[in-house]
């Protein structure tokens, strides 16, 4: 349909969504929707969201125009929301895409879970969203994950999310807190949901070989588009232009003509964290305090648990190997 999407890379966040779309726009017969993350079949449409979550997401209006503007540019569009694997939204955006969309084509960015929650953590201690202590945060995401599954003690979260999906979906229980720098790399519940909705029309692709293997990874999408392949240039505009609904006017003209470094300090997510920490000195870092924590070893286990699946395919197709449970 001319006011959907084509494509949707539907990445967990920190996991190389931004360049895997920044790079497939850079074929002659795609384009990307701007902003790349417009949240319309999360945050848009999730019935049991709060107003101000909803408030996030571009409006139907917007979001055909957004599209009709992109297809100007190519005749395949992509969405690159990251939210669209949010563990409490997954479920509905799914099932929302399939059914806006049935001939679309999904992509999944993934990376080892590890890392991609320290830098999920990073992003958001920056915008002021995170403890500043990584072990702090890790152990206020598995206080939520287990209120949302009533887990009693560390070894009874282990043993209760092994089998249980009850963390899935819009706060389940409600006043659960916050889950997801941890559950982002809970990556074999989430695909699932997605393959099983999408089947042979979903690729999993890890953030790990496309930073190796750009061309190899590049050439499976096209593939898997149904695109002739061609190269296509990486450019210096790669960044993040989702974090909030819109850029800012001067942002994106500067992206544009090609200054990407001041771009990003316009960007409105960028704007928040400066008003946030003050403007005249640089926000604190966190610290990564989580190696040799008991929290760390709650983390490897639920890991080992709940991400093992992905690893061994990440494995056998593209040669990825994060060591989980090892």
């Amino acid at each position: 349909m001319a006011d959907r999407p084509d494509i949707v890379i539907a990445g967990f966040p920190k996991a190389g969504t931004t360049a895997l779309a920044t790079l497939l726009a850079g074929h002659s017969q795609v384009a990307l929707i701007e902003p790349k993350e417009p949240h319309r079949f999360s945050w848009g449409l999730e019935p049991d969201l709060p107003a101000r979550a909803r408030a996030n997401a571009l409006s139907a209006s917007d979001y055909a125009a957004a599209v009709a503007a992109a297809r100007r540019r190519g005749r395949l569009v992509i969405d690159a929301s990251t939210s669209y694997t949010h563990p409490a939204v997954i479920e509905g955006t799914a099932r929302r895409l399939k059914e806006a969309c049935p001939n679309l084509r999904v992509i999944l960015t993934v990376r080892d879970p590890r890392k991609r929650l320290v830098s999920d953590w990073r992003m958001r201690h920056a915008e002021g969203w995170a403890e500043s202590r990584l072990s702090a945060e890790v152990r206020r995401n598995l206080t939520g994950l287990s209120a949302a599954v009533g887990a009693a003690d560390d070894a009874d979260l282990i043993a209760r999310l092994a089998a249980s999906r009850d963390w899935i979906g819009p706060d389940r229980p409600a006043g659960r807190g916050t889950i997801t720098v941890v559950a982002g790399g809970f990556y074999d519940p989430l695909i699932g949901v997605y393959r099983q909705t999408f089947g042979d029309a979903l690729l999993v692709i890890p953030q790990e070989a496309l930073r190796r293997q750009p061309e190899q990874v590049l050439a499976r999408c096209f593939a898997h588009l149904g695109l002739d392949p061609e190269p296509v240039s990486d450019t210096d505009g790669e960044f993040n232009v989702g974090d909030h609904r819109v850029e800012t006017g001067l942002s994106r003209l500067l992206r544009r003509t090609g200054v990407a470094w001041a771009a990003r300090t316009l960007l409105p997510h960028a704007l928040v964290a400066r008003v946030r920490h003050g403007l005249t000195r640089a926000p604190e870092p966190g610290i990564d305090d989580l190696a040799g924590s008991p929290e760390a070893a709650v983390v490897e286990q639920l890991y080992a648990l709940l991400s093992a699946q992905t690893e061994t395919r990440m494995a056998a197709e593209f040669g990825v190997r994060w060591g989980l449970g090892n």
